[in-house]
């Protein structure tokens, strides 16, 4: 796994777009039981640091869809909890907005259940207070992804910590998604 580390750091665009494109076949394929959090963590970070941080749309999908598939075959959110975390409270705006970003696409394709928003909630609370827009809009992201599955449940959870203006701004995101009424979401490889 850790030679992926080399390819996925690559600054040339084409390359980091091929070398995606294989990663998502060869995650597509792997047994859980090659996979450990040695292995994991690193790969996650390099993917949303260096390619979900990218200008190109098509390496941020493909980043996307490469961390979803990883935990897919990793099975297990709670060994990779402090790399997330890190992530999302990064020094770095753009890597803490891709950090953020990131666990809203988690929670929005996983759920709750498998993603506990309890250990998460204060880094999106902080970060959805930030003065950085790209921050700010990846919390709401994050929100977004949790009101997917919990409902009007997350509102007394976070309202006393947002600002009135936000919890508006939020109600309205809240909207989009009760309108979709999307409820699919992604499995582990075992189940």
């Amino acid at each position: 796994m850790s030679e992926w580390k080399v390819y996925l750091k690559d600054n040339n665009p084409g390359a980091l777009e091929k070398a995606l494109n294989c990663f998502n076949i060869f995650i597509d394929k792997i047994h859980r039981s090659i996979l450990t959090a040695e292995d994991v963590n690193p790969i996650i970070s390099m993917l949303v640091e260096k390619c979900m941080t990218h200008m190109k749309p098509v390496l941020k999908k493909l980043a996307g869809e490469a961390i979803l598939m990883v935990f897919c075959a990793f099975e297990t959110f709670e060994e990779s909890q402090d790399t997330l975390l890190a992530l999302a409270g990064h020094k770095v705006p753009k890597n803490a907005a891709a950090g953020t970003l990131t666990l809203g696409l988690l929670f929005e394709n996983f759920g709750v259940k498998k993603l506990k928003y309890q250990d998460y909630a204060a880094t999106i609370v902080k970060n959805s207070t930030s003065t950085n827009p790209a921050i700010k809009t990846a919390a709401y992201e994050c929100y977004k992804g949790c009101y997917k599955w919990m409902g009007d449940a997350l509102i007394p959870l976070i309202e006393d910590k947002l600002k009135k203006q936000q919890m508006d701004d939020l109600k309205k995101l809240f909207e989009e998604v009760k309108a979709k009424g999307d409820k699919s979401k992604r499995v582990f490889k075992s189940e």
